[in-house]
């Protein structure tokens, strides 16, 4: 037997007729669950067993049942017809979106809240479909997003250098706060200032991330030079502990 060879022209049909003679013990039961006449069976068998060189099946008084070789083959033919009825559920489960997996980068201002609140809504609506979370900033998963290591990003829009070859979409327009601990000085100071608040150290996001362009801007479109910066963090659980420590 050339395994090569035996592989490239067993069929399903043989698989089959083999399994369902297995299970009846009868070439005519056989016969009849597949549609097939009893020599077709018959045929169909013996050329399974002239590719692997042995006999499958032996004929006495209380039906034909298995050899050694034959419960072999049958065995392993239950498996395959097992795993081609698994792959049909799978593809239906993801074609329904019943099942799959979801890969999604996700910068801090995602994580906060928006992505979140949308996760609890998708996985009541779809249990099946895991979703795995990535978060970083954008020069970290833009490119992961290009290579198929992500089907998405939630963040704030990226700058156009980081858009060529991307669909995005604007789905929420985000209001921004500056915040302190409570009993900062600058608190009983009367009105706020952008000016004003120079006069004290900032934590802001990293250079390349949307929002610290945003607040650069806001200070140079009012001629101001930037405030001192004490710290560049994205790490929410640090930035709190610094803002409800220090001033």
């Amino acid at each position: 037997m050339n395994k090569g060879n035996w592989k490239s022209r067993v069929r399903m049909q043989h698989l089959r007729t083999v399994l369902a003679v297995a299970r009846s013990a009868s070439v005519s039961r056989a016969a009849e669950s597949l549609g097939l006449t009893q020599p077709a069976v018959t045929r169909i068998i013996h050329e399974l067993e002239s590719e692997l060189e042995v006999p499958l099946f032996v004929r006495t008084s209380r039906g034909t049942h298995c050899t050694h070789f034959g419960q072999i083959v049958a065995d392993h033919a239950e498996l395959v017809f097992a795993q081609l009825d698994r792959a049909e559920d799978e593809v239906r489960e993801a074609r329904e979106g019943l099942s799959g997996r979801v890969t999604v980068g996700v910068l801090v201002a995602g994580a906060a809240s928006i992505l979140p609140r949308a996760l609890v809504r998708f996985q009541h609506e779809r249990p099946g479909v895991r979703v795995t979370l990535i978060e970083g900033t954008y020069d970290y998963l833009i490119p992961l997003l290009h290579q198929g290591g992500l089907d998405f990003i939630c963040g704030r829009l990226p700058a156009y250098r980081y858009r060529e070859g991307l669909e995005v979409e604007a789905f929420h327009q985000e209001e921004v706060a500056l915040v302190t601990r409570p009993g900062h000085p600058v608190l009983a100071g009367g009105p706020v200032s952008l000016a004003g608040l120079r006069a004290w150290p900032w934590i802001l996001l990293l250079p390349d991330t949307t929002l610290r362009q945003l607040i650069d801007n806001a200070f140079l479109d009012l001629g101001l030079p930037l405030p001192h910066i004490a710290c560049e963090s994205v790490s929410v659980i640090a930035n709190r502990r610094m803002l409800l420590e220090t001033d």
